[in-house]
C-alpha cells in the first residue's frame, strides 16, 4: 500500500494507491527512483516496478 502525506499528524482513512504482487512472491524490498515517480519493488521472483503519480516532485521544505 502506498499511503499519500504519511508525515502529516492527519490520520489517512485509505491508501493513496495498491498494488498487488503475484501470490507466489513476497516483497523484499524496496526503492523510491529520485525525483522521478517509480518504485521498485524486490520481490522473492525477481523485481517489478510501478509508477506513483506524483512521488517524484521534489518537496525541499520538508528535507533537513
Amino acid at each position: 500500500m502506498i499511503w499519500k502525506d504519511w508525515q502529516n499528524s492527519e490520520k489517512q482513512k485509505e491508501p493513496y494507491m495498491k498494488h498487488r504482487a503475484d501470490r507466489k512472491s513476497k516483497i523484499t524490498g524496496c526503492k523510491f527512483a529520485p525525483y522521478e515517480d517509480f518504485l521498485g519493488l524486490g520481490l522473492t521472483t525477481g523485481y517489478s516496478s510501478i509508477v506513483v503519480p506524483g512521488s517524484g516532485e521534489a518537496n525541499f521544505d520538508t528535507f533537513e
